[in-house]
């Protein structure tokens, strides 16, 4: 009687022997993708994949001043990006005169350029809206000077129409 011998024996293969050399491949082939990675990642910054280290520092809102006449027979007032997001902090949003005076026939227009909807004086102007009017006819009109969702701007303003 012979005694008995694996399969892989008899023709002289090591199958663990094959398995750690497997391994060994693999392990380099992944110590050279992690390596590689280190070094693009030293030579051109994180990826869109890597969480921001720093914090961004937000910038500081400035608001618009509204003008207090017409040039060359327009008023025009163009509300700022940020804006809304002003008065919901509290701060103005924009910063509309007491008194405008302005000539028959001059042009109040409103430009929404912000994210949110305002109420300025005669008009409700929704995001990326303009607004228009003209006075045509002299007289004193009194307005909210501000939009009437935000307890911010609660004052008046003026308009005064001269012939």
């Amino acid at each position: 009687m012979h005694a008995s011998l694996p399969f892989s024996a008899v023709q002289g293969i090591d199958p663990m022997g094959r398995t750690l050399a497997r391994f060994k491949g693999l392990l380099v082939v992944a110590l050279l993708l992690t390596g590689g990675v280190l070094i693009q990642h030293q030579i051109a910054g994180p990826s869109l994949f890597d969480k921001a280290t720093e914090s961004a520092q937000p910038v500081a809102f400035v608001p618009t001043t509204f003008p207090s006449g017409a040039v060359n027979g327009v008023l025009r007032f163009d509300i700022g990006e940020g804006a809304y997001d002003a008065f919901a902090r509290g701060e103005a949003g924009y910063v509309v005169p007491s008194l405008i005076e302005l000539s028959a026939g001059d042009m109040v227009e409103i430009v929404n350029n912000d994210s949110g909807a305002h109420m300025i004086f005669y008009a409700f102007v929704p995001p990326g809206s303009t607004s228009t009017m003209t006075f045509d006819e002299p007289g004193i009109f009194t307005y909210s000077s501000g939009c009437a969702v935000n307890p911010a701007m609660n004052s008046f303003t003026t308009v005064i129409v001269t012939a």
